[in-house]
């Protein structure tokens, strides 16, 4: 049976090619992205709270699929980018909505698709056992950013241009911005990795490579 995914990205061209990179997870699963005539079997929120305009849209949208999930309750529904990073957002998820099956914070997107098995297996059991819900909250554990960039499969939807990751996160620490506290420290990509992946662009018809990063 075919299943379906919807990405709803907010914020940054960042969030933009990190949901290439959740795309790239949920296409190796087996998922296709949903057309407009089908229902997804798996939605993910990927949230900016840089912006708070994009937090109160995510947190908006994130209240309206409770419809969606009364509809169908094997809808999985992922919370995951620099929202949940923040300190006592995974709680008030969890209590404002508790229909949402994951969280995930910027450090470990990478677990995405563990944690759909992880949910799905668990929906299972219970069937047989109980009528307990279950929910799978896994919010910022310790991950590594090059770990994850070089190793997630990622479904480009940018053509012709390519983002390519060079830096994550910032050292700054400055007043008035909350990036160091849910992009972590900086940290840079090994050169020949940047280089073997814009050239891999380039092979793959990519006319304009933009090059991403907090503090670029």
């Amino acid at each position: 049976m075919t299943k379906f995914y919807k990405i709803n990205t907010y914020g940054c061209q960042m969030n933009v090619h990190e949901s290439e990179k959740i795309a790239g997870i949920l296409e190796k699963m087996g998922y296709i992205d949903c057309p407009e005539d089908e229902n997804p079997d798996v939605i993910v929120f990927n949230t900016c709270c840089i912006r708070d305009t994009a937090e109160r849209r995510a947190l908006g949208n994130i209240g309206v699929t409770k419809a969606e999930k009364k509809r169908n309750p094997n809808l999985i529904l992922a919370v995951v980018g620099c929202m949940p990073q923040q300190d006592g957002v995974k709680e008030n998820i969890k209590e404002r909505f508790p229909y949402v099956d994951i969280v995930l914070g910027t450090r470990n997107i990478s677990a995405l698709k563990d944690e759909i098995e992880k949910v799905i297996e668990g929906r299972a059991k219970i069937k047989k056992r109980s009528d307990k819900k279950y929910r799978c909250f896994d919010v910022n554990q310790p991950s590594d950013y090059l770990d994850i960039d070089e190793n997630t499969p990622q479904t480009r939807t940018s053509y012709p241009n390519a983002w390519v990751n060079i830096i994550y996160g910032c050292n700054n620490f400055c007043t008035y911005c909350i990036v160091p506290y849910v992009r972590g420290r900086e940290v840079s990509r090994d050169m020949q990795n940047v280089l073997d992946e814009v050239k891999k662009c380039v092979e793959n018809g990519y006319k304009e490579i933009t090059l991403l990063g907090q503090n670029v």
